[in-house]
């Protein structure tokens, strides 16, 4: 052999005839001892660790220093107190302690040998279970998890022919019980089994229509007219008979249908064809709607009662000759009413009035609270809307409690106040606490933002006018006001003066603002005192 070491390894061999043979000997032992079963503690080390122990075995990460220098990518082992080096060959194989991996050197990479096992086109599959020719992959746990990569996750059951399956089947000890897909066809099934065996379709929809039918139930789809049989439920009274003709109309107490989607015959002459009752806890039926339909004047109607199944009379009549809600006879009722009223333009107008006495015929009329007009605007305790407003208000506006509630917000603010007066803040020494003057850092805060009062223009404001039409507006930079006060080492967020709210359309922003009131009030202390000061040279 002409080398003097192994091809791969790089393993040094014994020359023949050579002197000091026991030396080439114990370096081939030590590089044997490095690279056998590799062991790297770590390999992203630029530089040596500055105790290793014999025996210690890193990956040079570039660019080493130290006594690694000009040693990038090389394995270093710390063996007699020195440091080795020997370079990576093809195939080696290393476990790296640091991050319990194994590694493969491929010629000029270092490669993860879990890259190196890709399961691809594999006959069989068993995770904590055995995988078999029908199932070939199988897994017992308690739990799966089909995990997201970042947006959605589909599971994908794909069969080969519309008339193959393709569906989901829960077993009990391995026999079907509940089986949910595509199951003979492209129909959406839900189907159940009391043995594995026989099966029952309890649910189909339909692939081109969505239509749901229920194969096993009383309501399976049938052509031509079918008749609701009379059933009794536990507890309840028994529901009528009716009837579904082929086009999907309705009829309640009456085996014959007509062109309308809904026919109800009434279960006597006298009472209205269509009827929505109420109960009471003593089991009296009291009617709340009925359509009063072939009378020589039709009437929408709705009732009231005073008790007892004959005591109910009608409330109020829509009279479509007149077009608007009418009482129906000489009655006094009390309580709130609603009017509906079409000769308005579809406003819906809330009246109230504790006591009213009606003659047969007279509109209903009260005094309006809540007027809501067609066009969706508003006015409370009267029935005119101002022009331009949605929301006209008679009299005074008050919050549910006291200094708890806010008008707008930072996100959501008002334009423009107009008002007689200004706002009023409570201001009485009963409301405060530890009341004292501005002290020497505050003084100098205040004489700061006297300073700092500067003119510009909103950016919204140019931005909808332009650079020329938008208007020019004197007042403080929120930054500014921040920076005066942290120059005197004081906690500007301690102060009202100042206001960061997050914005309500996008949270991770903040929305700065000032308190101009109590911002005037603090610069006009700073001016006192500034004044008080040269009135005492004087």
């Amino acid at each position: 052999m002409s080398s003097d070491s192994t091809p791969r390894a790089g393993v040094p061999l014994i020359a023949e005839g050579g002197a000091q043979k026991f030396v080439t000997h114990d370096e081939a032992m030590l590089q044997f001892d490095a690279l056998l079963n590799a062991r790297f503690l770590d390999r992203d080390l630029t530089a040596p660790p500055s105790s290793p122990a014999e025996g210690d075995t890193y990956l040079v990460a570039a660019p080493a220093t130290g006594s690694w220098t000009g040693r990038d990518g090389q394995i270093a082992f710390f063996a007699d107190g020195v440091w080795k080096f020997y370079p990576p060959f093809a195939g080696l194989v290393a476990y790296v302690a640091d991050e319990t991996k194994l590694v493969v050197y491929d010629g000029s990479a270092w490669v993860d040998y879990a890259a190196l096992l890709a399961l691809q086109n594999v006959p069989l599959l068993g995770v904590n279970a055995s995988a078999d020719s029908t199932n070939k992959f199988a897994v017992k746990s308690a739990a799966v998890l089909f995990d997201n990569i970042g947006n959605g996750v589909q599971l994908k059951l794909n069969k080969n022919a519309a008339t193959d399956t393709a569906s989901i089947l829960y077993q009990t000890s391995y026999s079907g019980r509940a089986e949910v897909g595509l199951t003979g066809d492209d129909d959406f099934h839900f189907k159940v089994s009391a043995d594995g065996a026989a099966w029952t379709t309890a649910l189909t929809i339909d692939r081109t229509t969505g239509i749901v039918s229920l194969p096993a139930s009383d309501f399976a789809t049938k052509s031509g007219t079918e008749t609701l049989s009379h059933k009794t439920l536990s507890g309840a009274t028994a529901i009528p008979n009716g009837t579904i003709d082929a086009s999907g109309n309705l009829g309640i107490r009456t085996t014959t249908t007509s062109a309308a989607a809904l026919t109800v015959q009434s279960s006597a002459a006298s009472l209205p064809a269509a009827r929505i009752d109420g109960t009471s806890s003593s089991g009296d039926y009291t009617p709340v709607l009925d359509l009063a339909i072939g009378t020589a004047t039709p009437v929408t109607r709705f009732w009231g009662h005073s008790g007892g199944a004959a005591a109910w009379t009608s409330w109020a009549n829509w009279n479509v000759s007149t077009d608007r809600w009418e009482a129906p006879a000489s009655t006094t009722v009390g309580a709130a009413q609603i009017l509906f009223n079409d000769s308005l333009g579809g406003n819906i107008i809330f009246k109230t009035k504790a006591t009213a006495t009606w003659t047969a015929g007279d509109p209903i009329t009260f005094n309006v609270p809540l007027y809501l007009t067609g066009a969706g605007t508003v006015a409370i305790g009267g029935s005119s809307v101002v022009s331009g407003s949605a929301l006209t208000v008679y009299g005074a506006v008050y919050p549910a409690s006291d200094n708890a509630s806010n008008l707008g917000s930072a996100s959501y603010r008002w334009g423009t106040v107009y008002a007689g007066t200004g706002s009023i803040n409570t201001s009485g020494a009963a409301t405060k606490t530890k009341v004292r003057a501005l002290n020497a850092s505050e003084l100098a805060v205040a004489k700061a933002l006297a300073a700092d009062v500067r003119v510009f223009q909103f950016v919204d404001a140019v931005a909808r006018k332009g650079t020329q039409a938008a208007r020019l507006h004197t007042g403080l930079i929120f930054e500014d006001v921040i920076a005066a006060f942290e120059a005197q080492g004081l906690d500007p967020f301690r102060y009202g003066i100042v206001c960061r709210d997050r914005d309500q359309t996008d949270p991770k922003q903040w929305i700065l603002g000032l308190r101009y009131a109590e911002l005037a009030q603090f610069v006009i202390a700073g001016f006192a005192a500034r004044l008080a000061a040269l009135e005492a040279k004087i």
